[in-house]
């Protein structure tokens, strides 16, 4: 997974970030570049690299910092070969291999390996087989900033959106799972993954008329009687789909059990992607077609909603199947 994946999807959507800290951009800035030393190969000697590792030493990534850094001789591959030991505070020590011909290889390969480890790791006291802690997220699959991470990541595509599975952690990181993780670690394919969440108890996904939501949020509404409440506001049409504790209410595109379950109580019904956190459900029968909605929601999306939060430009439509309408 790319790193700028690895960020994205531990919650930092659209956040802008550079492949290297600031402080390594301002050490190439001060000649570190410069102060290179090559060998006969035009590849950084092992000393250099050495000296520009250290330079790392006290650098955090997600919270984790490096602590050391050393030339060690590892197994890789059925040999023994020489690589740069990264020590990290939580006692993991992921270890780089290769040439660089520059610092700017160098820190790269440094930050892929240690976040790497980093994800590795924060699997290792869980059990991934816990159906209950299955979840399902989604995102806009053509939207430039998902591509990158999407291509490690494990996804169903639905329309326009890819529905990613994801593991519920206890300090309530929402994380993306891989291939490799789901058949390994929840011993489970894709598919199987889907349909299980899709049968789970989705309790955790509430669904509020947006009328009791105004009601909640403002005292002197709670107690206004249903009668004034309504000529004032109007009989308001729209359900909020969301789930407090994460992104999880998004997962509903994938999960045909609640469709169902929210067709039977409304008709057919339109999806209005509100944000990747939420979505909004209006019935077909109270609202009619879906084309000023869809004039609507890009306005909405442009004017009140964080670009990394948009979910998509247009509404769905589901009557028994999902489609966009």
């Amino acid at each position: 997974m790319t790193r700028l994946g690895v960020r994205l999807l531990r919650g930092n959507f659209g956040s802008s970030f550079s492949l290297y800290k600031v402080s390594k951009i301002k050490r190439l800035l001060q000649g570190v570049v410069k102060e290179r030393r090559m060998n006969m190969d035009n590849y950084l000697t092992k000393e250099a690299v050495l000296e520009a590792a250290k330079r790392c030493v006290g650098d955090e990534y997600d919270g984790v910092e490096v602590t050391s850094v050393e030339l060690v001789e590892a197994p890789k591959e059925n040999e023994t070969r020489e690589g740069l030991q990264i020590s990290l505070s939580t006692n993991i020590r992921p270890i780089v291999y290769g040439n660089f011909r520059d610092v700017v290889e160098l820190y790269s390969a440094m930050e892929n390996a240690i976040f790497e480890a980093i994800d590795k790791n924060k699997y290792s006291s869980v059990d991934l087989t816990d159906k209950s802690r299955w979840r399902l997220r989604a995102v806009n699959k053509e939207v430039a900033q998902n591509t990158g991470f999407l291509k490690d990541v494990a996804y169903v595509e639905v329309e326009d959106l890819a529905i990613i599975p994801c593991f519920l952690l206890d300090d309530g990181d929402n994380s993306p799972l891989t291939i490799e993780v789901l058949e390994k670690g929840c011993c489970t394919t894709i598919q199987e993954f889907f349909d299980v969440v899709d049968k789970n108890d989705s309790s955790y996904i509430d669904v509020y008329k947006i009328t009791d939501i105004i009601r909640k949020l403002d005292p002197e509404l709670a107690e206004m009687p249903d009668e004034i409440f309504e000529l004032v506001f109007g009989n308001n049409p729209l359900w909020v789909v969301q789930d407090e504790t994460g992104p999880w209410a998004t997962g509903l595109f994938a999960m045909k059990s609640k469709l169902d379950e929210l067709r039977e109580k409304l008709g057919d019904f339109y999806i209005i992607p509100s944000s990747n956190q939420e979505l909004i459900v209006a019935p077909v029968e109270e609202v009619g077609t879906s084309e000023i909605l869809n004039e609507i929601i890009p306005m909405v999306n442009q004017s009140s909603v964080y670009e990394e939060e948009v979910l998509s430009d247009h509404t769905y439509l589901y009557d028994g199947e999902l489609k966009s309408a």
